[in-house]
């Protein structure tokens, strides 16, 4: 006697706790900006500058000094994801685990899974659009608001470091240390001054550093953070810059000089996920408004590929 199995197809165990979805980068830039929330379309970021003249001192009274008055404009894209699922799609396969019996049917199990991947992919698509949003691009996930490189080329007052070829490790210890001479006078030695670039220049300083033998400059550096050689600035590593060949240096955190504008922070996080019983499907809802601006461009210094 012995086992005839030819009719059946091999054994591949198909299980929930084998569920997994590609892990994306986190958003890092949001939590490094000033924040303006309540802004439904567009809001002006109001400045004021005061500098009264000095005088020799004398009995009488001569004003001299203006204060003055200027705007600029936070502009917010209005963003929403909207997704459907029907639950009997899954019932034919592996997938019917994860189903609880009867109907109507949820997505159950899945729903963690799915929730936590969309917002996650929200998070990553909203990292790099707050740096290269243009709202003349064709490509979706760009053109719901300009971000700070388009704000930035189409300002005058920002001040360009000197221009190379491109960034690499024969160019970027160089690049660094000029735009360094290049920080205004009032902005020096600020705490929160920082340069901002992707992660990919970051890696090239980093391995230009170790040929060079100045290990002591990164040797404690974590999350893509370390100091600038011969100053007291930070280089941070960030994913919206990826690509870009693009260093930004200015004014960062609560009360830098670029901002964050929102209805709500974090508004995407405050999801809908329902059954809809009309269509016999799960729906999934998460809508946000997020834009860009800074106050200040002749206190940002830039570095551009030429």
């Amino acid at each position: 006697m012995a086992f005839d199995v030819s009719a059946l197809g091999n054994y591949t165990k198909e299980e929930m706790d084998t569920l997994k979805y590609a892990l994306a980068f986190e958003g890092k830039t949001a939590g490094l900006l000033s924040t303006v929330v309540g802004i439904k379309s567009a809001e002006k970021l109001n400045k004021i500058a005061t500098e009264g003249v000095w005088q020799t001192q004398v009995c009488g009274f001569t004003a001299s000094g203006d204060t003055v008055f200027t705007q600029r404009t936070l502009t917010v894209g209005k963003i929403g994801v909207y997704l459907d699922w029907c639950p009997k799609d899954l019932e034919a396969k592996w997938t019917q685990k994860g189903l609880r019996p009867g109907s109507p049917m949820g997505l159950d199990d899945f729903e963690k899974y799915i929730v936590d991947d969309t917002l996650q992919n929200i998070q990553k698509r909203k990292e790099v659009a707050i740096w290269q949003g243009d709202t003349a691009s064709s490509d979706v996930y760009l053109n719901k608001f300009d971000g700070f490189l388009k704000l930035i080329d189409a300002d005058g007052t920002v001040i360009a470091a000197t221009q190379q070829t491109d960034i690499t490790t024969s160019t970027i210890r160089g690049i660094l240390q000029d735009m360094i001479t290049k920080i205004p006078i009032d902005v020096k030695g600020r705490d929160n001054v920082k340069f901002m670039c992707g992660y990919d220049v970051f890696e090239i300083y980093q391995n230009k550093l170790a040929t060079d033998n100045l290990y002591h400059y990164f040797g404690d550096a974590k999350g893509y953070e370390m100091k600038v050689e011969n100053s007291m600035y930070t280089l941070v590593g960030v994913p919206g810059l990826n690509g870009t060949d693009r260093i930004i240096v200015g004014e960062f955190g609560e009360n830098g000089n670029f901002v964050l504008g929102a209805d709500l922070l974090n508004e995407e996080e405050n999801i809908e996920l329902f059954y809809a019983r009309e269509a016999r499907k799960v729906r999934f809802v998460a809508e946000t408004k997020i834009g860009v601006q800074y106050y200040f461009g002749n206190r940002i210094v830039q570095y551009k590929n030429s």
